[in-house]
C-alpha cells in the first residue's frame, strides 16, 4: 500500500457528513489520520502547524455554494497556513465534485500566494467516483456521501494515488520506507514488552539499565534516571536499525520507481549536504564525548599544518592567470616552473600561504576510543588537531601523504569544506579544556572509526632498517 500508515494523513473538509465515508474507509483499513473542519477554533495554534503531513485530503470549497473564487482562495490560504508548516513535504489529494474543477485556483494559490507550503504533487480525485451521493434523510436538505464497500473503495483510492505518482515515481521508496520504519518500531516495542510483561514496570527498568550499561559502561555510575533512560534508548536504536534492515530486505518491493541510473552530473552542494546527513551529528552538545569536533583558536598550530600541507607547485596556474601568461608557457615538459619564472613565482607562492591560512578554521577532534570512554578508563582527552578547509582550496594540498586525513566534502555554515587532520599533532589534554565548551558537531561512527583506523596505520608503520 502506498498510503502512509504512520498517522501523517490529514483530512480537511468543512462538511463532516461528506468526510465520514473517507474517515470510515481509512479507519477500517487501520490508517491513522487527523480530521479538521473549517472551524478556525479547532485548527492548530499559530506556530504549531503539522510538520509531518505526508498526505492531505483537501476539500477545496470550504465555503457555501456560489462563493466567489477569490473568497475561496483567501479562506483556503488562511486555513492551510494554520495546518501545514512551511517546507513540509506532502502530497495533496484534491477532493471535488468535478475533476480539475479548481485547477486554476489552486495553481494561483500555491504558486503565488503560499509557495512555501506547496505540495510535492497534487492528485485530482472526484468524489462521485468513490461515493454515492444520497440524501441523509427524506425531506431534509442535509446530505452525505455514503460509501459502497470499504475494500473496493480503498483499492480504487490506492490505485489512483499510485497512478498519479508515476510523474513523481522517486517518492515511492520514501513513502514505503517510512511505512516500514513505523512497522519496525511497533515490532521492536512489542518484543521489549513481551520479555518484560511478567513484572512489566520493574522488568522494563531493569532492561533500561542493562541496555544503557551495554552502551556506556561505567559512565552510568553517577547518572540520573533520565540520563540512564536516554542511553538505553540509544541502545534500542541498534535493535531498531537491524529490524528495519531485515524488513527492507523482505518487504522492500518498489513497483513504481524506474530509471535509477548513475548520475552523469551531481551538484557538489547536494554531495556536501548528503555527506553531512551521513557523517555528522549536528547536536552542538557541551557533553564531552568521542567524536566531538571543536572550533577553537590556535594560530600557531594552524599555520604549521597549512605550511606543511601545501604543495607550492599547485599555485602555478594562479600565478599564470594573475600575470596574464599562458599556463603552458611557464612550465617545462615535466610540469615544473621554468627558470626565468622561478624567482617571481616563489614570491607569489609565499604570498598565497598567509591568505590560505586566513581562510581555514582550526579545529580539534576528541578521539578517545569508545571503549575507554564507556568504561571510564580515560584520564585525558585524546585530541587530534586539524582544519576546516574550503573545497576550492583543497587543490593546493599535497597528495599521497600518510600523515594527513582528508574527509569527503561537507557543508558547514553554508560553505562546502573538508576536514583535514594532521596525525603528527596527536596529543592529550586535561578534561578541563573542553568543560562547558560547545562542539560544532559530532562525527558519526563510520567516519570516526575511519579516522581512528587511518591514525592506527600511521602510528604502526614499521619503517625499514637497511644499509647501503
Amino acid at each position: 500500500m502506498i498510503i502512509p500508515k504512520n498517522g501523517r494523513v490529514v483530512i480537511l473538509d468543512d462538511k463532516k457528513e461528506q468526510a465520514f465515508p473517507l474517515i470510515n474507509i481509512l479507519s477500517k483499513n487501520k490508517i491513522p489520520f487527523t480530521y479538521h473542519s473549517d472551524d478556525i477554533e479547532l485548527l492548530p495554534d499559530v506556530d504549531q502547524q503539522y510538520d509531518d503531513i505526508r498526505l492531505l485530503f483537501l476539500d477545496v470549497n470550504l465555503s457555501a455554494d456560489g462563493t466567489p473564487k477569490e473568497t475561496i482562495k483567501s479562506q483556503l490560504q488562511s486555513t492551510l497556513q494554520r495546518i501545514i508548516k512551511p517546507g513540509t513535504p506532502y502530497i495533496a489529494a484534491i477532493w471535488s465534485l468535478k475533476e480539475n474543477e479548481y485547477e486554476d485556483l489552486l495553481n494561483d494559490l500555491f504558486q503565488n500566494r503560499i509557495p512555501e507550503i506547496q505540495p510535492l504533487l497534487r492528485i485530482s480525485l472526484t468524489k462521485n467516483d468513490f461515493f454515492d451521493l444520497v440524501k441523509f434523510d427524506e425531506g431534509k436538505e442535509n446530505e452525505r456521501y455514503e460509501y459502497v464497500e470499504c475494500d473496493v473503495i480503498m483499492d480504487k483510492l490506492n490505485s489512483k494515488i499510485f497512478e498519479s505518482l508515476n510523474q513523481l515515481d522517486a517518492l515511492e521508496p520514501l513513502i514505503k520506507w517510512e511505512n516500514i520504519i513505523q512497522n519496525s518500531i511497533s515490532s521492536v516495542i512489542s518484543d521489549i514488552i513481551e520479555i518484560s510483561k511478567k513484572d512489566l514496570n520493574n522488568n522494563l527498568k531493569k532492561i533500561y539499565y542493562k541496555l544503557a550499561q551495554a552502551y556506556w559502561g561505567k559512565q552510568l555510575k553517577s547518572k540520573s534516571d533520565s540520563e540512564i533512560t536516554q542511553k538505553a534508548l540509544q541502545s534500542l536504536n541498534n535493535i531498531l536499525i537491524d529490524k528495519i534492515e531485515s524488513d527492507l530486505r523482505n518487504k522492500g518491493d518498489f513497483a513504481l520507481i524506474n530509471c535509477v541510473n548513475y548520475p552523469v552530473e551531481f551538484d557538489i552542494n547536494f554531495t556536501a549536504i548528503l555527506n553531512c546527513k551521513l557523517l555528522l551529528s549536528i547536536d552542538n552538545s557541551t557533553e564531552i564525548v568521542p567524536g566531538n569536533l571543536y572550533q577553537i583558536d590556535n594560530d600557531d598550530v594552524k599555520k604549521k599544518i597549512i605550511e606543511d600541507a601545501v604543495d607550492r607547485s599547485r599555485f602555478i596556474k594562479d600565478y599564470s592567470h594573475e600575470n596574464g601568461f599562458n599556463h603552458e608557457d611557464v612550465i617545462d615538459k615535466e610540469g615544473k616552473i621554468i627558470e626565468k619564472h622561478k624567482k617571481s613565482f616563489q614570491k607569489f607562492s609565499f604570498r598565497q600561504i598567509p591568505k590560505l591560512i586566513e581562510r581555514v578554521k582550526y579545529i580539534e577532534i576528541e578521539l578517545t576510543p569508545i571503549c575507554d570512554f564507556s568504561q571510564n578508563n580515560w584520564v585525558q582527552n585524546r585530541i587530534l588537531p586539524g582544519v576546516l578547509i574550503c573545497e576550492n582550496d583543497v587543490k593546493y594540498l599535497k597528495s599521497n601523504t600518510d600523515y594527513f586525513y582528508l574527509s569527503p566534502s561537507i557543508m558547514y555554515d553554508d560553505i562546502i569544506v573538508r576536514i583535514m587532520l594532521d596525525f603528527r599533532f596527536l596529543k592529550a589534554e586535561p578534561f578541563e579544556k573542553f568543560k562547558g565548551v560547545q562542539s560544532i558537531f559530532r562525527l558519526k561512527h563510520l567516519i570516526f572509526s575511519d579516522i581512528q583506523s587511518q591514525l592506527s596505520r600511521h602510528i604502526n608503520r614499521p619503517g625499514v632498517v637497511y644499509v647501503n
